[in-house]
């Protein structure tokens, strides 16, 4: 019988080295909420129960069809890095967990993510110990009315239209291996603001931290009320920031929203707002990464490269425009890891 969910769960982004960690792991409740205490994340401690990844403990598929409400679960696998992978960069991925999760490689934290609906990943290569390595996850998923919740009935029960919830992992979790640099996300400005761009991006679950104008209005889905975005950040300081980690809608598609309030070229305090995919905690700081990619492309531009007074039409054109920006990263060492922003691609 084929495993479900054996594939690689982004088939535009395949990659030829990955594992797809769908399938038995170990688990267990923790209604006292003592497994911090016990040393559980350490990874020593085998866990006594057993569930299907990805599918949720309420539910019959995962194999413990479990309806009761249970706020803290804790997830354990070991796993071993094959032989034609040593020497490369491993990406722990999760498609989903709801809803705030943490996890530990060896006993070592790599990663703790809020948010039910989105992706997540992080580079556990420093982690990985060569041997036989330990992954464990812990989840948080109470009750309360202000988290995000969609459907799933915030008793735990079902009625009308809501459903029981999804606790814990309920998407693919996988390790994929690549070369020492990735293009990590798109940090871009205005210019891509449209709906079918932002609708391309959300469907392809590519993570995208971009600006919007201040005046934009952006609805509140629990409500419909339309308001502008700048009424959510209006009461920030100079030098101060903020994420909201609910879903809002801008034209038509769902985004999480991040702003800070910075002084622009001219001295004068305005609001930078950014919708996100994923992540909005850490959209302000990425943001900045654009203006060291831009200082990078002046220092070409002074050297005599102009690449940004014309716009690629062929994929010749297109691979070789790439290439130029890769090379400013290369040549200035200014941008921590990776995040490119692709100006002028046909859109």
């Amino acid at each position: 019988m084929r495993q479900p969910h054996s594939d690689y769960p982004r088939p535009q982004f395949v990659r030829d080295h990955f594992q797809i960690w769908n399938g038995t792991w170990e688990f267990a409740f923790d209604d006292e909420d003592a497994g911090m205490k016990r040393g559980l994340w350490r990874g020593k401690t085998p866990l006594p129960l057993r569930i299907e990844v990805p599918f949720s403990y309420q539910y019959p598929a995962s194999g413990i069809n479990d309806k009761a409400i249970h706020d803290i679960t804790w997830y354990r696998r070991t796993f071993t890095i094959e032989k034609e992978n040593a020497g490369k960069r491993a990406l722990l991925c999760f498609n989903a967990s709801d809803y705030e999760t943490d996890v530990w490689v060896n006993g070592i934290h790599a990663i703790n993510h809020k948010g039910g609906f989105a992706p997540f990943s992080v580079d556990i290569t420093d982690y990985l110990n060569g041997a036989k390595n330990v992954l464990v996850v812990r989840c948080y998923d109470g009750l309360e009315t202000a988290v995000p919740r969609g459907k799933q009935h915030w008793e735990g029960i079902t009625y009308g239209c809501f459903y029981y919830p999804n606790s814990g992992i309920w998407q693919s979790v996988w390790l994929e291996f690549f070369g020492q640099d990735c293009i990590d996300c798109l940090v871009a400005d205005r210019e891509f603001i449209g709906k079918e761009w932002i609708g391309w991006l959300n469907s392809r679950r590519i993570r995208y931290y971009i600006r919007i104008r201040q005046n934009f209005r952006i609805v509140k889905p629990s409500t419909g009320e339309r308001i502008r975005a700048w009424w959510l950040f209006n009461d920030l300081r100079v030098g101060h920031e903020k994420f909201y980690h609910k879903l809002f809608l801008h034209r038509g598609e769902y985004v999480y929203l991040a702003g800070s309030r910075i002084k622009n070229s001219d001295g004068i305090p305005e609001l930078q707002i950014l919708i996100c995919f994923n992540r909005p905690e850490g959209a302000v700081l990425t943001y900045k990464k654009r203006r060291e990619i831009e200082t990078a492309f002046r220092a070409m531009k002074s050297s005599g490269f102009n690449i940004e007074d014309r716009t690629p039409t062929c994929v010749t054109e297109c691979v070789s425009h790439v290439c130029l920006r890769w090379s400013a990263w290369l040549l200035y060492g200014r941008i921590s890891l990776v995040n490119i922003k692709i100006y002028t691609l046909n859109r």
